[in-house]
């Protein structure tokens, strides 16, 4: 009986490092689709794979199965989701884009891997950030690179307000090549970016992470996955906001 018990306990305790290689499966995806040309299924494994990552520290927590062996899969798994897949999706859509001008830009992505790995080891070793990041997370420079081939994809006007203004954008080497330098560097830089943590539910206490939940809700059930870029520019943005006002 105790045997069966304990067996049982280790299997519990494994559903976390579980999710987490589902995360890794999905990623390992992404990068064969984004290879093979495949942007917009690509682009959509990394937003499943984002789903896992977020269930595996969820699952830990509820089920009290945190290890340094879950930390340490965990960062192998997101290197490949949100490090590799991403970067390649970007060096592949360049190369696309690009015909025959600007020869060597597509090389500008592998910054994006890079700097993937450098921001996932420091995350690691940083005891800073347990309340907030410093530095862009990898799954949120993921998440918007994963919805270029998507927008990339949409000609239209938003209710008959406004074109997309992203299409032209996304479909530039040069533009490309610019985020890719830009958000890597983002990955990287000691710059404080609140947290979605809360660690009390009231509204006072949690002013900035509520508003900002409730407009990336509001965002993505308006513009899909169009919103996503303006998100993460409107998360760095209210960053440096609350820094600035301390």
């Amino acid at each position: 009986m105790n045997d069966k018990k304990y067996l049982m306990n280790k299997l519990i305790k494994f559903i976390p490092n579980l999710i987490t290689l589902t995360n890794l499966l999905f990623g390992i995806f992404a990068v064969i689709f984004a290879m093979s040309g495949w942007f917009q299924l690509s682009g959509m494994m990394i937003a499943v794979a984002a789903v896992f990552d977020f269930l595996d520290g969820f699952a830990a927590r509820l089920l009290k199965a945190t290890s340094g062996l879950g930390k340490e899969l965990d960062s192998l798994s997101d290197m490949v989701s949100f490090g590799l897949a991403p970067g390649l999706l970007l060096y592949n859509m360049i190369e696309h884009y690009r015909g025959d001008e600007m020869e060597y830009v597509s090389y500008l992505a592998l910054l994006v891997p890079l700097f993937s790995a450098y921001r996932l080891a420091k995350f690691n070793v940083d005891e800073r950030q347990s309340d907030r990041f410093f530095g862009l997370p990898t799954p949120a420079n993921a998440l918007v690179i994963a919805s270029f081939p998507w927008i990339a994809s949409q000609s239209f006007v938003l209710y008959g307000l406004f074109t997309n203004p992203l299409m032209t954008w996304i479909t530039n080497p040069a533009f490309l090549g610019i985020y890719a330098l830009l958000f890597s560097i983002l990955l990287v830089v000691d710059l404080p970016l609140f947290a979605l943590k809360v660690k009390t539910f009231t509204w006072n206490d949690n002013k900035l992470v509520y508003s900002f939940l409730i407009f990336s809700l509001l965002s993505l059930a308006a513009l899909h996955f169009v919103a996503l870029p303006w998100i993460i520019v409107i998360y760095i943005l209210l960053s440096i906001v609350d820094n600035v006002r301390g």
